[in-house]
């Protein structure tokens, strides 16, 4: 039974276990152009061809608002359709959260998309994932407050210009608790700049910030529990945290 789990599911066997990597930008920073960048993440449908699990909620929002006809736009103005659209944010925030109990159970590497507008929130996540053995990054891309809303205004699913500013300012009083949480594994990328594709700023920009990204994720493994954990499993042919019966709480998204 164990081969046939060798076979066909991820687990010990898979590689850059125990890696985290948050990211944090404001609505219109361009986080999916540097993850794509950095990680190799399809912008469509979330996936890195290095096995990099993604945990965003807002692939679910998204589906979720198109399924129930509802428009991508964030209206606040539009109050009974916001109300509907924001039950749907929650329900794709708890979508999410259920994710992460499966990858953390295989020790997969994660990415963590969000705003980073709520610190205690990503402190209280980055704590919790370090006691279960990961190591863990921050990616910070920053933009001034007009590339913000230019670029929001740009997007399928814009969000109101009063929140955006609202968001960016909140995101921005979190840069030095940021820098003091991560410290030396926090990455601040600059993408204010607008670089045409294949150009060779392009192409230069995309491999910095590849090189950076597979430095965070190929690094070897810091966190002692973690070392500890794999040895454990290998001594006793185990794929799974759950098979040291390693209990589990669910990280909320």
């Amino acid at each position: 039974m164990k081969e046939k789990y060798k076979k066909f599911f991820e687990s010990i066997h898979d590689k850059y276990l125990f890696k985290c990597v948050f990211m944090a930008g404001g609505p219109g920073s361009g986080k999916s152009i540097v993850s794509q960048m950095m990680f190799g993440v399809d912008k469509n449908d979330y996936i890195s061809p290095f096995g990099i699990k993604i945990i965003n909620s807002d692939k679910f929002f998204e589906r979720l608002l198109l399924k129930s006809n509802l428009p991508l736009i964030i209206n606040t103005k539009e109050k009974d359709t916001y109300k509907r659209q924001s039950e749907l944010r929650n329900f794709a925030k708890q979508l999410a959260s259920s994710q992460i109990g499966n990858y953390i159970n295989s020790m997969l590497p994660i990415i963590i998309d969000g705003t980073g507008r709520e610190y205690n929130k990503i402190k209280g996540q980055a704590e919790a994932l370090q006691n279960i053995g990961y190591d863990i990054s921050m990616v910070f891309i920053n933009t001034s407050l007009e590339v913000a809303l230019e670029r929001n205004a740009n997007r399928d699913r814009v969000v109101d210009e009063h929140l955006v500013m609202e968001m960016w300012k909140m995101v921005q009083q979190n840069i030095g608790k940021f820098q003091s949480l991560f410290r030396s594994n926090f990455i601040i990328i600059d993408n204010n700049n607008y670089y045409k594709d294949g150009s060779p700023q392009s192409r230069k920009f995309s491999d910095v910030l590849f090189k950076k990204g597979m430095k965070l994720i190929q690094e070897p493994l810091r966190n002692h529990i973690a070392i500890s954990i794999i040895d454990k499993l290998t001594k006793v042919n185990g794929l799974y945290l759950s098979d040291l019966d390693k209990v589990i709480e669910q990280i909320k998204i």
